[in-house]
């Protein structure tokens, strides 16, 4: 059971390539000659190509059109109509969350809190670490940010979710003072990893693929896992430990709220209409401890490997009821 609940789902502007010209190296004036003219069309072929725009929601590096082109398929451009915000508390009722019988070393002060139970649950039944995904309209949402930072504290990440827009990166920065990690994302393509050095600069992660990740760290800390989700759109959210979310800049009209609890892949969702202005919808999961049991995934595998092939590539999964 200690192994399950260990490795449950706890789930690019890069210029374009510049040609150097050559001058003329005898320092002679340029005549018409015929030399001289295919000496200047050379220079102006090899002239640098002018850089690719970069948006401020694309963090990763390389070629931005591939990633914008799965994000805004239609060519539509970012969202520029009244918005909405949604926000709420999701709950879960029924059965505790049992605890994991993980050990953790005496510097890991952080770690029993975050990974001492199968899931979070604050006060009220609040649940944390679920991922709510607002779908269903006809609009490109982008993301606000260039990125997405999770800090490291004694031991353990300061969520069990992380969800990116595609394109977006994942900055991972340590707030402890004398323990180094070095965090990976596991079933993403990478050929080296970066330490987090006590109080330093944030580890810079990133895949360019949609899908569903491991973020783990290498320190011989198996027990420091959360979820990362990879997906084409940036309308989603995680809940905070009292399981609060807020998701803004969405389109008005008829959308599709979902939630997902990724340790035992629980769902559940709803349509809603969204109106201008806030907006307040609350979401509750039921946890049965004798039929919910945590999701396995692969051992982790280190330098570079292929794209994982476990969850949800790009939406969220069916949910298991509908109101």
């Amino acid at each position: 059971m200690r192994d399950a609940i260990a490795s449950s789902a706890l789930v690019f502007g890069a210029a374009a390539l510049a040609g150097c010209g050559n001058g003329d190296p005898t320092g002679v004036a340029p005549t018409a000659s015929a030399s001289a003219v295919a000496s200047a069309l050379a220079a102006s072929s090899s002239a640098p190509a002018p850089k690719e725009p970069r948006p401020p929601w694309i963090g990763v590096d390389g070629p931005v059109a591939p990633l914008q082109g799965m994000l805004d398929p239609a060519k539509k451009g970012p969202y520029s109509g009244p918005t909405a915000t949604l926000r709420g508390t999701v709950t879960i009722t029924g059965d505790a969350p049992p605890p994991t019988t993980l050990t953790f070393p005496k510097e890991c002060g952080q770690a029993d809190d975050v990974y001492g139970t199968l899931f979070r649950v604050g006060k009220g039944k609040a649940l944390a670490d679920a991922l709510v995904a607002v779908t269903g309209f006809d609009a490109f949402v982008p993301a606000r940010t260039e990125a997405v930072e999770v800090v490291i504290d004694r031991c353990a990440y300061d969520r069990r979710t992380v969800a990116l827009a595609l394109g977006q990166r994942l900055d991972v920065r340590s707030v402890d003072k004398e323990t180094s990690y070095m965090p990976f994302l596991d079933g993403s393509e990478y050929s080296a990893m970066r330490v987090a050095m006590p109080a330093g600069a944030a580890v810079p992660l990133s895949t360019r693929k949609p899908g569903q990740y491991l973020l783990r760290d290498a320190m011989k800390r198996p027990f420091m896992l959360a979820d990362v989700f990879v997906l084409k759109y940036a309308t989603a959210a995680v809940t905070k430990i009292d399981g609060t979310y807020e998701i803004a800049g969405l389109p008005l009209g008829r959308v599709r709220v979902d939630v997902l609890l990724p340790i035992i892949r629980k769902t559940k969702g709803k349509s809603i209409e969204l109106k201008e202005g806030d907006n307040v919808f609350d979401l509750e999961l039921a946890f049965d401890a004798k039929v919910d049991k945590p999701t396995p995934v692969p051992p982790p595998e280190f330098g570079t490997r292929r794209q994982s092939t476990v969850g949800p590539p790009a939406s969220p999964p069916a949910p298991s009821s509908s109101n």
